[in-house]
Parts: C-alpha cells; sequence; structure tokens
C-alpha cells in the first residue's frame, strides 16, 4: 500500500490498526475520522509527517525504522498517547 484505503473511513469502530510494512509516504490524513482507534502501528514505512491528525483516543503510536526525521508539534494533538516508538528513524528536529 502507498495510501490507506479510502473504504477505510467507513470502518469507525477501528480499535487497532496495523499497516506496517507498506509503502506509506504520509501520515494518513484519512485516519482522522478513527474515532475510536487507540493504537496504530506504521513501522517500515517512508513516513514523512507533516502533521497530526487529532486522534483523541490514540494511546499507542508506532511509527520505527521509517524515514522520520521531523517530529512537528502536532504531536500535542496526540492528547492520550501513552507509547510512541520512533525507534530506528534518524530524527534531527523536534519542533
Amino acid at each position: 500500500l502507498q495510501t490507506v484505503p479510502k473504504t477505510l473511513k467507513k470502518l469507525v469502530n477501528v480499535d487497532t490498526l496495523f499497516l506496517s510494512r507498506n509503502k506509506i509516504g504520509l501520515f494518513p490524513r484519512r485516519l482522522r475520522k478513527q474515532t475510536q482507534l487507540s493504537a496504530l502501528y506504521l513501522d517500515y514505512n517512508p513516513l514523512a509527517i507533516k502533521r497530526f491528525p487529532k486522534l483523541n483516543e490514540l494511546k499507542k503510536l508506532s511509527i520505527a525504522y521509517g524515514k522520520v526525521v521531523k517530529i512537528p508539534s502536532s504531536i500535542q494533538r496526540l492528547s492520550s498517547l501513552q507509547s510512541l516508538s520512533l525507534a530506528g528513524n534518524q530524527i534531527s528536529e523536534v519542533s
């Protein structure tokens, strides 16, 4: 996968989403409709993050071993986040 399928936005009760080992290049904006999402795995994707969507229930986010170099200040929008994995990225800036 290079993007999150459009049909995903119809699945509003998804709790955990595994999208690891794909070719997703941008943080999926379509996920903002996933109000029940509590765990998101995006490991091993060439991911660039411009802005985090507001995911109020997200507790675990794993974006390890990708191409993340910058963490935007919008990470504060993930107000319930308890676990964040960024291992294996080349992060040089947190803005």
